[in-house]
């Protein structure tokens, strides 16, 4: 009957409990102590109740302060996060920063040793234009000496003696004839050794100038070798100074642009193909609908002949005259809009170009090293060029070592160039400059849908980016 009670609520058990004390004390004699024995049981309980209270209310106390930390540990971290990521931004826009600036100036220090590797060419054509001079002058100084001393020992009177020693008129007239061309040649070798020695001073003073400008160029490399090599130690010097987390965060950053470029490059490959597909189409269209055109005009043709041989005859006249001012119409236009330095048609297979391609995607993620060639390891922008189309066969040369103006200079004299975006086809090599196309900085790989694949920079390494990512397009084209 107790654990009944103490189920019911305190202020019914209490009624209860007076309710059976008017019974207890109407009914029997132990009253009182029944009395007392049920007072000390309702103390125990609300005893009990006030402690079971303080205990709830240290609990929620307890609870609420427990709520309060968790809610500044999450601040705290929040905060904390917030300034890692404005200091990772911060970081990686300080690495792009000091990049472009190694960039600038490998690229400068690659177009000064061009200079020179041209310069140093002269001088050997020049050395080797005085050493043959040397020689022909050594020749004709000799013959020349040769006829003086020949004169000398016949005497002042020599050649008198043998045009009055003639018998006959025809042997005197042979005489005078034989003496002029004596004469003729020994002043053509007179002249010959003046004009000799004029032009090998004149080699002689080229080769100076040009040994002046080959001094001045070496200098300019140095100092641009000086430059760039500041720029970066002063990359590196940054880099190592970032923190273990920081580094850990571009490297995370870096593995999530490759695989976005990794999706970039199918977006743009299956769009290109897509392109390619649509073109075929179009074509195979074409070439159906030109068919069919050629056999309904052929039949057309037939039937006109089979019907009137006369009136065939008028036709083909009119149709001549109707070619003959078309003709003349052709040949005005073609006199007012001449072409100047047609475009040469490139040789890349498709073959080639898509191995190219392949290539250089298949390095995706690796990162930028410069004067670096290693393909699972690292490249720079020029090496990752050179290698994608050494894989398709194609050996692009080394005009200035590991620098894009070499690639440049190359294949603007090779008569493959284009300007326009338009114009590139899959392969193509794509460069920048910062000087309005005068010289390049950065090079990269056309990969159609208006992406390129290179060695981008630090922070990104090898990644496929829009072609105009990167500052200054100024064309490109085809390596062959």
């Amino acid at each position: 009957m107790r654990r009944n009670q103490k189920l019911m609520p305190f202020r019914t058990r209490a009624c209860a409990f007076v309710t059976g004390i008017a019974l207890v004390c109407s009914t029997s004699m132990y009253a009182p102590l029944a009395l007392a024995d049920t007072i000390e049981e309702l103390e125990q309980e609300v005893d009990e109740a006030k402690s079971r209270a303080e205990s709830a209310k240290s609990e929620k106390e307890s609870a609420a302060g427990r709520a309060e930390e968790a809610e500044a540990q999450r601040d705290a971290s929040n905060a904390e996060a917030a300034a890692t990521k404005a200091e990772l931004e911060a970081a990686t826009a300080r690495l792009d920063e000091l990049f472009r600036q190694v960039e600038i100036a490998l690229s400068e220090l690659g177009q000064a040793r061009y200079d020179l590797s041209v310069v140093q060419d002269q001088i050997v054509e020049i050395e080797r234009q005085i050493e043959e001079a040397s020689k022909k002058l050594e020749q004709q100084q000799e013959s020349l000496d040769s006829q003086v001393a020949s004169s000398y020992k016949q005497g002042r009177n020599y050649w008198l003696e043998v045009v009055l020693d003639s018998v006959t008129f025809e042997e005197f007239l042979s005489r005078i004839v034989y003496a002029n061309s004596i004469t003729e040649q020994f002043t053509s070798t007179v002249k010959s050794v003046k004009d000799l020695r004029a032009q090998l001073q004149a080699n002689r003073e080229e080769l100076a100038a040009k040994e002046a400008e080959q001094q001045e160029l070496v200098a300019l490399c140095e100092e641009r070798s000086e430059i760039a090599q500041a720029a970066e130690e002063a990359q590196q010097d940054f880099v190592n100074g970032l923190s273990d987390a920081l580094l850990a965060a571009i490297n995370d950053a870096r593995a999530a642009e490759a695989k976005s470029a990794q999706a970039r490059a199918e977006e743009a490959m299956y769009a290109s193909q897509e392109s390619e597909a649509r073109a075929e189409a179009a074509e195979q269209q074409r070439k159906l609908d030109a068919e069919i055109e050629a056999e309904r005009q052929r039949k057309l043709e037939e039937e006109r002949q089979r019907q009137l041989e006369e009136e065939r005859q008028r036709q083909l006249a009119l149709e001549a005259e109707q070619a003959a001012a078309a003709a003349r119409a052709r040949s005005a236009r073609t006199t007012a809009y001449v072409e100047v330095a047609p475009y040469v048609a490139s040789n890349a297979t498709g073959d080639q170009r898509t191995t190219a391609v392949n290539a250089a995607l298949s390095q995706v993620g690796l990162p930028y090293i410069w004067g670096t060639e290693a393909p699972g390891v690292g490249f720079d922008c020029n090496s990752l060029t050179h290698w994608a189309w050494s894989v398709a066969g194609v050996d692009i040369p080394y005009a200035s070592g590991h620098y894009s103006y070499g690639q440049f200079q190359w294949l603007k004299a090779s008569g493959h160039w284009v300007y326009s975006v338009d114009d590139l086809q899959l392969g193509d090599l794509v460069f920048y400059s910062s000087n309005g196309g005068y010289s390049t900085y950065h090079v990269a790989m056309y990969i159609g849908g208006g992406m390129v694949v290179h060695a981008h920079s630090y922070t990104l390494g090898v990644t496929v980016t829009d072609i105009y990512a990167v500052n200054g397009f100024c064309g490109g084209g085809s390596p062959i």
